[in-house]
Order: structure tokens, then sequence, then C-alpha cells
């Protein structure tokens, strides 16, 4: 029988079980996003749970920052195994937008779907969280966002053009949102956050004036249809975050500017380059 560790409170402060999925540094800029003068925030993980917790009843609230693109049902489960319902539950899900049909990006609908379901399975195992979900953060390490769709074929000189419209944020916007939904003395609504909306041809101009600035080469503009689709399979408000945009726009910028060459794989160097700003429609 593996060890166990009680988490004590042994100050006034209150003791939050932060759970991240597996060894993913999406934990970090998290952890450090949600640090409080306020709280103790006791970080482990599902592969942990054994050795730090013997009794959920000690601990204030529990933060479970989950990916529903790679989540297994081994993991969900597990969590459900220590969860005690009496303890308010705050589940933190970095989410896609979600299309209706392959639009010649498989992909894309296959990461759709998983996602629907897996949103699904967690929130019917656990009825009584509290959600978050993040559409489309640029800047959080590890989280997805539908630009790796767009720039998946960079190596072989060009870019998709999905034609749609589609909304980015960034992970620092969202921080006092999600800290005040998860610090709240009472159990909070889910949410579905997202930030500014993005034509897709505009980003994919700003990949070609970068690629064109810094490497001389002239990246090829692919144009495909999707149907975009509601990321969250359940009727829920959206929260937009109107005041992000740059925010966002400065993370959009450190994204094409981490791209590799066109026609190379291995990123180059981030370089200092000064792009048109996005404006907020």
């Amino acid at each position: 029988m593996p060890s166990q560790v009680t988490v004590q409170l042994d100050s006034d402060l209150p003791v939050v079980l932060y759970i991240s999925s597996g060894s993913s540094s999406v934990q970090s800029p998290m952890l450090e996003a949600l640090s409080s003068s306020e709280v103790l925030l006791y970080p482990t993980t599902i592969d942990q749970l054994d050795s730090h917790i013997s009794d959920i009843q000690n601990i204030y609230k529990v933060v479970w920052v989950v990916s529903p693109q790679s989540v297994t049902t081994k993991e969900i489960e597990r969590i459900a195994q220590y969860y005690d319902a009496g303890v308010p539950l705050t589940i933190i899900m970095p989410i896609i937008t979600a299309i209706e049909n392959t639009g010649g990006c498989s992909e894309w609908y296959e990461a759709s779907e998983k996602q629907r379901k897996n949103i699904t399975a967690i929130t019917s195992r656990f009825l009584k969280a509290t959600c978050i979900f993040i559409e489309n953060s640029i800047d959080l390490p590890d989280s997805k966002h539908v630009l790796i769709y767009s720039t998946r074929y960079l190596s072989q000189g060009y870019v998709i053009d999905y034609g749609v419209e589609l909304p980015f944020l960034s992970f620092t916007s969202v921080v006092p949102l999600v800290k005040k939904t998860i610090f709240h003395p009472t159990q909070q609504p889910s949410i579905h956050l997202q930030g500014v909306i993005i034509p897709s041809h505009h980003i994919t101009q700003q990949i070609r004036a970068f690629q064109k600035t810094i490497y001389h080469i002239d990246v090829v503009v692919q144009k495909k249809e999707v149907v975009v689709a509601n990321p969250v399979p359940f009727s829920l408000s959206i929260t937009t975050l109107s005041d992000t945009p740059h925010d966002t726009e400065t993370a959009l910028r450190a994204f094409i500017r981490s791209l590799p060459k066109a026609g190379e794989h291995p990123p180059p160097p981030l370089q200092a380059l000064k792009l048109p700003l996005i404006k907020k429609l």
C-alpha cells in the first residue's frame, strides 16, 4: 500500500489542491498565475495523488487543470476516486474552436470530436463542478489552439486559410476572472471564455509578411473551408473578454515569430519584428 501524506492546514490560509494531468508544463504558468497570498496552493499530478493525499476533507478547494483533447478515461476515474463531492471542485479546460466538417483538415475535426466527447465525460462525472473553458489560448504552453492546423504545412512552404473568424486570447488576460471564480467563497457557475475575434486570412497574411521580411520567402496561402461549431457540447453562456486585444496581439506575434522558416523543420531563434496591430472588430 502506497505511503500517503495528509495536507494539514498549519496556518490560517485555506489549502487549494492543484492537480495537473501528467507532467505537462502547462502547470507552471497556471500555478504562477493562481498564486495568492490568501490561499496555500498544494500542487500535485494525477500520478502522485496516492502519495500526496490521504484525506480530501482537509482540502478547502480542488482545482484540476486538464486538456479535453488528451485526457483519458483512466485519469477521469482516478480523480473521481479521490474527489469528495463536499469539496468545491473547479476544472480548468483549455479548449480549441471546434468544427463540424473535415474541410480538408481531418486532424482538426478529429480533435474537435474527441474534445466534445471528453468534455461530456468530465462534466457528467462531476456534476457539481465549476468548469472554466478557455478557448484558443495562444500563449499557454502545451495548450493546443487552432493555429497549429493553419501552419502544419509551413515546412512545405504554405499555410492554410480556412476562411473563418476565430476567437483568441492570451492566458494572462483570463487570469483575473479565473482567480475570481476559483477563490470565490461560494461555488460559481461554469464559464466559457473567449477573446478577440480575428479573421483567419488576417493571420495568414501576418505569417506571409513575417516570412517575407525575415527570410525573403513567399509563402503560399492555400484556401480551404470549414464550418465552426460550439466547442462546448451543451448550453453555456460565453463570456467575451473584449478588453484584451493588446495581450492577444502580443501573444500572436510571439507565436508567429516562433514559427520555423518555410521549408525547414527546426524553429529558428525568435527575432524582433513589428507587425501591424490587430484591430478589434
